[in-house]
């Protein structure tokens, strides 16, 4: 039996929001002469598996309205809150909260700031809701104007995607074009296109309270196509010398792309190819608070940065992510939301950045994601563990924390910790007076900790600081392809290499002039202790920049990406 309340308790509603008004925090004005104050609730039971109680059911709509409010309109029903359009008068529409993102297992994007909103004096509430009224698949962005990620939609049905292009300034102007170690913008004073990227699929509604099933495919053409290449999938799994199988899809000949160039120092390589770094299915299933399955080839959940331009404030990347974490996983990932604010997950996969793993051996995924009822800060850790190696005898394991706080309307903190750890990943080279070569293996181990900091100057402008300390012990990640020391008996020669730290700080700034455009430019200073020590000048090197030849680097980075 429906029964109607008494306008007096509404009065009562909106009168204890009026301190916030008073205080500016919301636009929200109340109507000046409603046609009929309207409040339905419904006397059947509540659905346990909603935990709705009596406190939250209650809607408040000012006007006359051309429905009823039903169970599906509960404030903490999962799905989208949708008020009848009224025939005449104004009314209070209560939106569908922010994102949560320990429900997808993924961190907001950088300069992404919640605040209480005017729809309840308890940010906490089920009712704290997004303040700029993003929906879909868009989040509210504070730096970059609101509704951030735009899709262009058919329901659950989207196709995005994204033009990007700029260059790396280098004063010293070096002979060698090669920004080793820094990866993505990986040439100096050279103009490119880094990713032009399509984004096509069927986004699953994790809030439903039935089973529902989605996929996504990506592909990009750019600069940026070696770092989001896969081994099997856009190379063989051979090497471009010599035919012997490699775990590293940017030494591993190309199946489409050609060879032409020097990426990396690799001696082959275009500037331009085409990746497909995302082909998967999602299925979700309303058990619990939700569970959802991954299937196929996708982006890494570990670190805080991503190879999609749009999700990163800076147009350069950390050693954190382009040495620590891997880019793509292929395999599958159970994600189960075990309360609101935590969700766990458990994957296999194949390995790091490897669609068909040559020693057919399987990794393993794990890792939980929170945030606060405020959703003003959130913590994240995973952890991947699996053999890689072609002998399947080489163990790599390593972890990822991050945590974000927003510790102001207009300032956020994020912090990034990883860890990880190779077995036999470098050796010692010892050649004897005969020419017998031997080798001895030894085990690398890298840890990093980052820090960034961005500030909302306007809703078109935001600043942004980074700090990077990356350590390679043993050099399994960066120098991993040079013997940690070799000496060679027959000439005499002898090699080491020396120090283990890399260093980097950026300022950067955001400038969005309109809704699908950002320009964003970037100072980078980049030092190490690391140099290659040898009694030969065929071997020394006195730094890791301007082609192995110097301790430090600064650079200028000129950037901007167009949406649509």
């Amino acid at each position: 039996m429906r029964t109607r309340l008494l306008f007096l308790p509404a009065l009562l509603l909106v009168g204890s929001c009026l301190p916030l008004i008073a205080q500016g925090q919301t636009r929200l004005q109340a109507p000046k002469s409603p046609s009929r104050p309207i409040v339905e609730t419904v006397d059947e039971p509540l659905p346990e598996e909603k935990g709705a109680t009596e406190e939250t059911r209650i809607i408040l709509v000012v006007g006359e309205v051309g429905g009823l409010i039903t169970e599906d309109m509960f404030l903490n029903d999962p799905d989208p809150i949708e008020i009848p359009t009224p025939t005449k008068g104004p009314h209070w529409e209560l939106k569908k909260p922010a994102p949560t993102y320990a429900e997808n297992f993924e961190l907001p994007p950088p300069g992404t700031i919640y605040a209480p909103t005017p729809y309840s004096c308890d940010p906490c509430s089920p009712r704290a809701c997004n303040p700029c009224s993003c929906t879909g698949h868009s989040w509210c962005n504070s730096r970059s104007g609101c509704c951030d990620f735009l899709r262009n939609r058919s329901g659950q049905w989207f196709l995005e995607g994204w033009l990007s292009a700029g260059a790396t300034l280098d004063p010293r102007w070096p002979d060698n074009t090669s920004r080793f170690p820094n990866r993505y913008d990986d040439q100096v004073n050279k103009f490119g296109m880094s990713q032009l990227y399509f984004s096509f699929g069927r986004a699953v509604n994790k809030n439903a309270r039935h089973f529902d099933i989605g996929g996504q495919v990506d592909l990009l053409f750019g600069t940026d196509y070696i770092y989001t290449s896969s081994l099997g999938l856009e190379t063989e799994t051979y090497s471009y010398y010599g035919h012997a199988t490699v775990m590293d899809p940017k030494l591993a000949q190309p199946k489409w792309n050609s060879t032409d160039g020097n990426r990396m120092n690799l001696g082959f390589g275009s500037d331009y190819g085409l990746s497909m770094p995302q082909l998967f299915t999602e299925i979700f299933a309303p058990i619990g608070y939700g569970t959802t399955l991954k299937l196929g080839h996708f982006y890494s959940m570990m670190g805080y940065e991503s190879p999609m331009v749009p999700e990163n404030f800076f147009f350069s990347h950390s050693l954190s992510m382009t040495y620590g974490e891997p880019t793509t996983l292929t395999g599958g990932v159970l994600s189960q939301k075990l309360t609101p604010r935590l969700t766990g997950l458990f994957g296999i996969t194949q390995g790091w950045d490897i669609w068909d793993n040559p020693n057919k051996k399987a990794s393993y995924l794990a890792g939980a994601a929170w945030n606060s009822c405020d959703r003003r800060a959130s913590l994240a850790f995973t952890v991947h563990t699996g053999l890689y190696d072609v002998e399947a005898e080489s163990m790599r394991t390593n972890y990822s924390l991050v945590f974000r706080y927003d510790l102001s309307r207009r300032l956020q903190w994020v912090i990034q910790h990883d860890l990880g750890t190779e077995e036999n990943g470098n050796y010692l080279s010892y050649r004897d007076a005969v020419g017998d070569l031997t080798t001895t293996p030894v085990t690398g181990e890298w840890a990093s900790l980052s820090t960034y900091l961005f500030y909302v100057l306007t809703n078109r402008t935001s600043l942004g600081f980074r700090f990077e300390w990356f350590q390679d012990h043993n050099h399994s990640r960066i120098f991993d392809k040079t013997p940690l020391a070799s000496y060679n008996a027959i000439t005499g020669d002898w090699q080491s290499t020396t120090g283990e730290n890399y260093y980097n700080v950026s300022l950067g700034l955001n400038w969005r002039p309109t809704p699908h455009f950002t320009f964003r430019p970037e100072v980078r200073w980049d030092w190490s202790d690391v140099k290659v020590e040898s009694n030969s000048a065929a071997y020394r090197r006195d730094g890791v920049f301007d082609g192995l030849s110097k301790t430090n680097q600064f650079t200028v980075g000129l950037e901007g990406y167009l949406k649509f």
